[in-house]
């Protein structure tokens, strides 16, 4: 055994495998939640512009078209919040693997990069219509 190698007991790795699939779940319930909250903003925002534009007030309508492109950051949580998910899972997976193994498989984690590079919310643009 290496000097980095380490005897992990079996509760250990099992609340391992517990807290990552928790974790999965609430990063499930949260995508939920953001989609929710994105669309009903998004409705209200384009029926206000629409009442707007029948005041006459094209301008503020404008205006209120233009706020929604800042919803782009429901894509890109989405990606991220779907991205985490998955590495939870094949990290979930890979402690049951230890588990099931008679000797712990060799693991090595390679770093990703984000499922979303965008770092500005005002960059990009929205169709509306």
């Amino acid at each position: 055994m290496s000097d980095s190698t380490r005897q992990i007991d079996v509760a250990t790795i099992i609340d391992m495998q517990e807290q990552m699939l928790m974790g999965a779940a609430d990063l499930e319930r949260l995508s939920e939640l953001i989609d929710d909250a994105s669309n009903v903003l998004w409705e209200r925002f384009l029926a206000i512009a629409a009442a707007m534009r029948e005041l006459g007030k094209s301008d503020i309508a404008q205006q209120i078209e233009q706020t929604l492109t800042t919803l782009q950051f429901h894509d890109m949580t989405g990606q991220i919040v779907t991205h985490n998910i998955k590495r939870m899972h094949v990290l979930a997976d890979a402690l049951g693997a230890l588990l099931d193994a008679e000797v712990a498989p060799e693991v090595t984690i390679v770093p990703r990069p984000s499922a979303v590079a965008q770092r500005v919310m005002d960059a990009g643009s929205v169709e509306l219509f």
